[in-house]
């Protein structure tokens, strides 16, 4: 008979562990609902965070996510492109599968500049964020601006529509990917790459609807 209270106090106890579970993780996702207006945008009150979280919502580890991942595709890109350049379609270059279709080139002719621009859009993502700078539609436009190399590749990528917006949110969706699979984690993660050594921030880690939030003008 005591052993069937006692089990039966456990089983209570985890119950109410299990209940409070659940209401902190519906709390942090109220929480994140809560930071962004309703254009997705973050609020500017939401500026702080105790863990010395840039602009309040990018934390060392999530930069560092984003940054490498930038790096990463600005090689996987081009090392992508000569299947696209053989066949004449851009599905085969990586990422092309996060941009929409129709701002992608059609023609074969076009493949080799288009993938060349691609690749230079995420380098310069990835200078931004090297230079502390978090990047958004407007300073990617104005620093590929500022270079007359990339100005003219930028024109190459954008021929069709395609925007900075287009590969900011690209960014987001394979850096979630690889996280979430643990492809980041394996190839990045590891000893002497400086990651243990990078503050952790509870609330802002790996939360990507804020950093696709966060990375609109």
């Amino acid at each position: 008979m005591a052993e069937e209270v006692q089990a039966a106090n456990i089983l209570a106890s985890l119950q109410k562990m299990d209940k409070v579970a659940v209401a902190d993780e519906d709390q942090i996702m109220e929480d994140n609902m809560d930071s962004a207006d309703s254009d997705g945008i973050l609020k500017d009150e939401d500026d702080a965070c105790v863990n010395g979280c840039q602009a309040g919502w990018l934390s060392p580890r999530m930069k560092y996510l984003l940054l490498t991942t930038a790096e990463v595709t600005q090689d996987a890109v081009i090392n992508s492109s000569d299947l696209a350049k053989e066949i004449g379609d851009a599905n085969p270059i990586y990422l092309a599968d996060s941009i929409p279709s129709e701002v992608l080139p059609s023609e074969k002719g076009e493949l080799r500049e288009w993938t060349k621009a691609l690749s230079m859009v995420f380098q310069t993502i990835a200078e931004l964020f090297a230079a502390g700078t978090i990047p958004n539609a407007t300073n990617l436009a104005e620093a590929l601006a500022a270079d007359d190399t990339k100005r003219q590749l930028y024109q190459v990528y954008s021929q069709r529509g395609a925007e900075g917006v287009h590969a900011l949110d690209a960014l987001v969706y394979t850096a979630k990917g690889r996280w979430e699979t643990g492809a980041f984690a394996d190839a990045h993660c590891g000893a002497g790459s400086g990651w243990n050594e990078l503050p952790s921030c509870a609330q802002h880690d790996f939360d990507f609807f804020l950093a696709e939030a966060g990375l609109q003008d």
